[in-house]
């Protein structure tokens, strides 16, 4: 006899199990899979390791399929697993059975689209310190992106679209709402700390240093609009068009002489921040109060009735 939901062990070895998984999935596709990708598609190791916005696109698009392979591995497959070998409903494990409330979505997407220039431009304030001991990791996370936002046909604009926006958005959801999120919630039974958590770690897992903190930030917002709603497909969706906004206004910049000078300097006017942040504390006090949130104890691996009538048999195999 064998325990069938990973649910019947403590928190800890929950999180364990979790890490291993983890490590595992993406040892095979973020590591083990990048030399086979890079030998099929003929792009040395050299060229990979040096890609840029100069690079041939086959290069790049070598790097997309990493990337793609190691969003993957780390963030979309590993939460997926769990929760099928945690919960006897998944899908309800990582808040993505709660339908979807139409006008707390368009909420959330006013929300974070509106912040969207606040955003950037505290990034690009914390980029103007030029810290010293950032500079070198920074500039090598901006090389790679603007590698993979060098984009010149639609094709080319709709992987990156996939990849940056759609995948990670799901992915990093997931991860990090859905599961880890989750995860502080079993041991702070109050509504800020696992939000606040959560977005602590989204940001220190992204490389961006000039960008920590608008990436929190928006892990924040994130965080809330999982909370709010009850709902994990609101910050999914919201997540897409944060990311997947960046992407669209660098493809269509060369179309719009205000968006070309936008990103050659790379500031955003302060009329749009300030009029963008006003309308972002609107919508928000409107979700507010229309808020659904999460029911208290929601972490917990078992409803209070399962708690009343016992161990379900179909927890053992």
């Amino acid at each position: 006899m064998f325990n069938r939901y990973w649910r019947t062990y403590p928190w800890y070895i929950q999180l364990f199990q979790f890490i291993i998984l983890m490590l595992v999935l993406f040892s095979f596709f973020g590591m083990g899979m990048t030399p086979v990708l890079l030998k099929a598609m003929n792009v040395s190791v050299e060229s990979f390791q040096s890609m840029s916005e100069n690079s041939p696109r086959n290069v790049i698009n070598a790097g997309l399929w990493v990337q793609f392979l190691t969003a993957t591995g780390l963030f979309l497959l590993p939460p997926l697993l769990f929760a099928y070998f945690t919960h006897p409903r998944p899908m309800a494990y990582l808040g993505l059975q709660t339908k979807v409330k139409w006008n707390q979505l368009f909420y959330c997407l006013v929300i974070i689209i509106c912040a969207t220039p606040l955003l950037l431009s505290i990034a690009e304030w914390v980029s103007s310190l030029n810290i010293e001991a950032a500079r070198k990791a920074q500039e090598e996370n901006d090389r790679l992106m603007k590698a993979f936002l060098s984009m010149r046909t639609m094709g080319e604009f709709i992987a990156t679209f996939f990849v940056i926006a759609v995948l990670a958005g799901l992915g990093e959801e997931l991860f990090f709402r859905g599961l880890l999120m989750r995860f502080s919630a079993k041991r702070m039974h109050r509504a800020i700390p696992p939000i606040v958590i959560s977005a602590l770690l989204f940001a220190m897992m992204h490389s961006n240093i000039y960008g920590l903190p608008s990436i929190f930030i928006a892990g924040l917002l994130l965080g809330s609009f999982y909370y709010l709603t009850g709902s994990l497909w609101n910050s999914i969706a919201a997540h897409i068009v944060y990311n997947g906004l960046q992407v669209a206004l660098i493809f269509f910049a060369g179309s719009s002489d205000t968006l070309t000078d936008m990103n050659e300097r790379n500031q955003v006017p302060i009329t749009w921040v300030v009029i963008g942040t006003l309308l972002s504390v609107a919508a928000f006090y409107a979700l507010w109060k229309q808020r659904t949130p999460l029911v208290p104890g929601w972490a917990a691996d078992y409803t209070p009735d399962e708690i009343a009538n016992g161990v379900d048999k179909q927890e053992l195999a």
